[in-house]
């Protein structure tokens, strides 16, 4: 009758430990992974291409920020996406006169209310 007792606590104890494992090593890649990211920029004169992709499989809203330097002027454009599942996308951002430079590119998905860039 021990014995049968100490393998029914061995099984618990590997079935409570392998359950942990599973929630410590699961939560992390969902909580990693953004439904959208972004693929690469390109700059062509005032014109700043940003390549965006909906990594679930489900439909996002997504608006890209992007901050430029035009002139001597950091300067804001805001591109509002809607994107199917999977899909890949370019978003055009414009500015005035021609990009010296990126300063910063990023993603928000969703709809917000936020008037803060990041």
């Amino acid at each position: 009758m021990r014995n049968q007792t100490n393998r029914s606590r061995f099984s618990m104890a590997v079935a409570a430990a392998l359950g942990i494992l599973g929630v410590t090593l699961g939560t992390p890649a969902f909580a990693v992974m953004s439904p959208v990211a972004v693929v690469s920029t390109n700059v062509s004169g005032g014109v700043l291409n940003v390549t965006v992709k909906n990594n679930s499989f489900l439909p996002q809203i997504a608006t890209v920020k992007v901050q430029a330097v035009v002139g001597d002027t950091a300067v804001w454009s805001f591109v509002p996406l809607a994107l199917l599942p999977g899909q890949t996308i370019v978003a055009g951002a414009g500015f005035a006169a021609n990009v010296s430079s990126v300063v910063k590119v990023g993603i928000t998905c969703g709809l917000t209310d936020d008037p803060s860039p990041y």
